[in-house]
Order: structure tokens, then sequence, then C-alpha cells
């Protein structure tokens, strides 16, 4: 089982603006019940749904210029794309305004 902490992510240089857009991201996914930071609590939830010998081991994913395939497919296909997704819903809750 793979599951995401979209909280988890680390960025280089950091980015307040890509941190207010991830937590937009976050907040809307709790908004609608949803819980965009569950990989944190993944073992626990397993132990207590009665799964027993459950190991939890984070899954890093590094993407620079280096290895350009893991930018586009993950980065921006994948993360990017989702974060960019909930745009209208962020800017309709008010979480953000057009200048970010």
């Amino acid at each position: 089982m793979i599951e995401g902490d979209h909280g988890s992510a680390l960025l280089h240089p950091d980015s307040s603006h890509a941190r207010a857009a991830i937590d937009c991201l976050v907040r809307l996914q709790a908004a609608a019940g949803g819980d965009a930071l569950l990989g944190r609590r993944l073992q626990p939830l397993l132990t207590g749904a009665g799964y027993t010998g459950a190991a939890v081991r984070p899954r890093t994913v590094y993407a620079d210029r280096t290895v350009p395939e893991l930018v586009k497919g993950f980065t921006r296909d994948t993360f990017a794309a989702m974060v960019e997704s909930v745009r209208d819903e962020a800017l309709a809750a008010g979480l953000t305004t057009e200048a970010g």
C-alpha cells in the first residue's frame, strides 16, 4: 500500500508560495472529509483495524534536473497537477487570492 502525506513535501529552495498552495490542497481535502496527511497515521490505523505485522516505511521521491523523468512524471504531471487542480475551489473558499 502506498499512501501520500502532502505535508511532508520538502522543497529546495523553499517556497512560501508552494507551501501555501499545498496547504490549500490539505485544507480542502480535510473540508471534504479526506486526509491529505494520512501517510503519517497509517501504521496506527492499520494496527487499529486488526492488521498484524504492518511495517510502514517512508518512500522518498527525489526529483531535480538530474532526473528529468521524475521532474516531469512526478513533480509536474502528478504533484503539481494535483495542487493546481484545486485552484478554483481554493479561491472560492477564500483560502487564497488570485495574487497568491
